[in-house]
């Protein structure tokens, strides 16, 4: 039984990839969550961290101590060009038998921590609009729907409606 009151947040190292792709396989194999279709092996989650970590991006791992790491999240770039650089989007990822203990919304609450400290303004979220769970999640963390793309992705045999969700962190007159 995990004891959220026991839990460690703290960054990503590269030696957490195995248990990361263990965590992501189950979203790309079983769901729609990750639109993913592929799974990627261990050394294409290091070069995805190695990424992230080296446009100064917080990538973190929450870690239990009898299950070790149970989940991560990560912030990155929105788009390319330099004109979106304060605006985040973000992912959280829970080992599937950590569901709805609060684990996530731990993993949130660094996140935009760090974010604002980045003075980041804007982050987006990416929802599969049948991911009820996740938006809720973001609705309970003041995030609004800015629009939908109706069968925007195929996986499982299925069409899927994608989310857009934002949440201002920051006032535009922090830069």
């Amino acid at each position: 039984m995990i004891d959220i009151n026991k839990l460690k947040i703290r960054d990503v190292v590269l030696n957490d990839s195995k248990k990361i792709c263990e965590i992501y396989k189950h979203y790309v194999e079983f769901t729609s969550i990750s639109l993913e279709i592929t799974i990627p092996d261990v050394e294409e989650i290091k070069k995805r961290i190695e990424n992230i970590l080296s446009e100064k991006y917080p990538y973190i791992v929450v870690e239990d101590e009898k299950e070790g790491v149970i989940g991560y999240a990560y912030a990155s770039k929105f788009n390319e060009r330099e004109g979106f650089k304060y605006t985040s989007s973000i992912s959280i990822y829970l080992d599937p038998c950590t569901h709805s203990k609060g684990i996530g919304q731990k993993l949130y609450d660094e996140l935009e921590k760090r974010l604002k400290k980045m003075k980041i303004v804007q982050i987006v979220s990416v929802i599969n609009g049948e991911n009820e769970k996740s938006i809720k999640f973001h609705q309970k963390n003041d995030f609004i729907k800015i629009g939908c793309f109706t069968d925007a992705a195929y996986k499982l045999e299925k069409w899927h409606d994608i989310l857009w969700m934002v949440k201002k962190i920051n006032s535009l007159e922090i830069i």
